[in-house]
């Protein structure tokens, strides 16, 4: 007994994903082709400049990119809960869930869970990456003098990661489907 539908996931996310990069790109391409406006005109482009549209962009699209990305997450989590919880280990399964249901799921009623993951995960990724590996080591300050020394320095560091950013991570969305 298994979720046939699972095993597309991978693949809508990875449409999903390159059409939003393929459309940030035509509006990067339409906005470096422009020409700049004459006279007095006040847009969009001679407010913010080309340079600040360009980020803006390019904010954009990372920032879609990982509210496609979130909203897969809790749709794929979402049909493997539903799946496991209907009986899918044992022989006494009623019907298979449907990923489709999941994204439905998702879109209704944590749609501002995953803008807000999309956003949040992805900027704090790269504060998290070096503090977990701070952390790690600092974890092994009994049999490592270099741990220790380090314990020393920043064990504040340590007791911020642990008590604000390690939550903020992608495990976070499958917190929301087990507590929703």
């Amino acid at each position: 007994t298994s979720v046939k539908s699972l095993k597309l996931v991978p693949l809508l996310r990875t449409i999903w994903e390159c059409s939003v990069v393929v459309s940030h790109v035509y509006v990067l391409v339409c906005i470096s082709s422009m020409d700049a406006m004459e006279g007095d005109k006040k847009g969009p482009e001679t407010t913010l400049g080309k340079a600040g549209c360009i980020a803006m962009v390019v904010l954009m699209m990372i920032w879609h990119v990982g509210i496609a990305h979130q909203i897969s997450n809790l749709a794929m989590i979402y049909t493997a809960q539903t799946w496991f919880f209907q009986g899918g280990m044992s022989a006494h399964q009623q019907s298979a869930p449907s990923v489709a249901y999941g994204y439905w799921i998702a879109f209704r009623y944590h749609l501002g869970t995953c803008i807000y993951a999309g956003l949040v995960i992805l900027l704090i990724s790269p504060i998290r990456l070096p503090l977990k590996i701070l952390t790690g080591v600092m974890q092994s300050k009994q049999n490592n003098p270099v741990g220790l020394l380090l314990w020393v320095c920043f064990s504040c560091v340590e007791d911020c990661f642990y008590n604000n950013l390690e939550g903020l991570s992608s495990h976070s969305i499958y917190d929301t489907v087990l507590q929703a």
